[in-house]
């Protein structure tokens, strides 16, 4: 496929900023849950932690490597992505991580998208979503141009652009609908994130399907071109358009709210996803040995484990945390390995095969382990949103959390090893790599 994106995008460079940022966020929200770290940070900074990672990781780091996969692999997209709203985005996103550092406002530990009653946080989530509007408007005509070469990449990412702008209608509708009469309380903020969040989920997994064809292109490998799978990615459209219809008709804090929910993200979600996970593990024996393979692999193999977590069943504690971090850690991995192609492909240094993919295994073995030692206490009724041990005395739950510690700790260093390796990047130039192989 031809080249058009280069490394120095503003996108990808807020997206690798964003994902830096939340990793330190993530080391003290896991140290704070083990039986000794909990004594190292404040126990009030551990929800204003909390704030500040989903921002970063959930928000900020998944919605503008978006902007840079269609940048990179949207046919038809702008030769030169939106830099003013990047810089939108970017700004926006600064604002939020000086509200969590400042100290002022109260965490509003809400599901979807916790917040801060702090005006820095409120300007900066505007201005990113301003920022990422642009981003998605830039790129509709791409979207709705007639493809001239159709495969299931160029598909799911003219659908990822179409859930992307609902995702922008239900933000701007939920504002207009909840924000005049905000009392600034857990349910304020949980009516107004409810639709953007639910089809933000959409969006992922959207984006999920994208990059695991992305890395297969980048390898080598053909994309599938079947009427099936163009015919299945219109679910997603429907679920993202159901969560945006659904508010105006039901209270989103409402047991009936949840379970349609988690009824529309088992189907609609989970089964499109399956299928086109199947048709993008084709032929990939072909690729051993690559950075693409040991991103694919790995990225289904945690991905999987938590969707596997979430259909078991899971209650208002830690095996909730547990299957959400299988899901965004999974999709993370993937981007990970995506962007050493980026970055090779734009002249830019890039690392050997070997520490690549041992990269994204460090991040991985990290990832697992913090899954397990979530899960795990989670089944012993151990709380969500919570510091400190005083919760239990089982050993059990106490040797879980100390391996979630464990895991958090090469979670980071290998976000900490992504992070070095894309800095090396920016600081030497060569000719590029146009496949990493052994």
């Amino acid at each position: 496929m031809d080249t058009k994106y280069t490394a120095s995008s503003p996108w990808f460079t807020l997206a690798l900023l964003a994902i830096t940022v939340g990793a330190g966020f993530a080391f003290i929200l896991g140290i704070s849950r083990t039986p000794f770290g909990h004594m190292i940070f404040a126990p009030e900074f551990f929800h204003r932690a909390l704030v500040g990672h989903v921002m970063m990781v959930i928000v900020v780091w998944l919605l503008s490597f978006t902007v840079v996969v269609w940048t990179r692999y949207l046919p038809g997209a702008p030769g030169v992505d939106s830099k003013s709203a990047s810089v939108i985005a970017g700004a926006g996103a600064a604002l939020i991580v000086i509200a969590v550092l400042s100290g002022d406002g109260v965490p509003m530990i809400n599901n979807y998208m916790p917040a801060l009653t702090n005006a820095y946080y409120f300007a900066g989530l505007l201005l990113f979503l301003l920022g990422f509007s642009a981003g998605v408007f830039a790129f509709l005509d791409a979207a709705l141009r007639p493809p001239s070469n159709r495969d299931a990449l160029q598909d799911i990412l003219r659908v990822s652009v179409l859930v992307g702008a609902l995702f922008v209608l239900a933000a701007a509708l939920s504002l207009a609908k909840h924000g005049a009469h905000g009392d600034l309380s857990v349910e304020f903020f949980e009516r107004l994130f409810w639709a953007p969040g639910h089809i933000q989920q959409i969006l992922n997994g959207t984006l999920f399907i994208a990059v695991w064809y992305a890395l297969r292109d980048a390898a080598g490998l053909p994309n599938p071109d079947r009427a099936f799978l163009r015919n299945v990615n219109w679910i997603f459209i429907a679920a993202a358009a159901a969560f945006l219809v659904l508010p105006f008709f039901i209270d989103p804090v409402t047991p009936a709210a949840r379970i349609g929910a988690a009824t529309v993200y088992g189907i609609a979600l989970g089964v499109p996803v399956l299928l086109h996970a199947l048709h993008a593990l084709r032929g990939l024996r072909a690729i051993r040995g690559t950075v693409a393979h040991t991103a694919i692999v790995l990225s289904m193999t945690i991905y999987f484990l938590g969707i596997t977590i979430a259909y078991s069943g899971v209650g208002n504690d830690l095996r909730l945390p547990a299957h959400y971090h299988g899901t965004v850690i999974s999709l993370t991995l993937a981007l990970m390995g995506l962007s050493y192609y980026i970055l090779g492909r734009s002249n830019a240094y890039t690392p050997s095969a070997r520490w690549a993919r041992g990269q994204l295994k460090l991040f991985g073995a990290g990832a697992t382990l913090v899954i397990a030692g979530l899960y795990v206490p989670g089944l012993f009724g151990a709380p969500r949103k919570t510091a400190g041990v005083a919760f239990t005395d089982e050993p059990l739950v106490m040797g879980f959390l100390v391996l979630l510690g464990i895991g958090t700790l090469l979670a980071v260093a290998g976000v900490l090893l992504f992070m070095l390796s894309a800095a090396w990047s920016y600081l030497r130039t060569r000719r590029p790599r146009l496949a990493l192989s052994p």
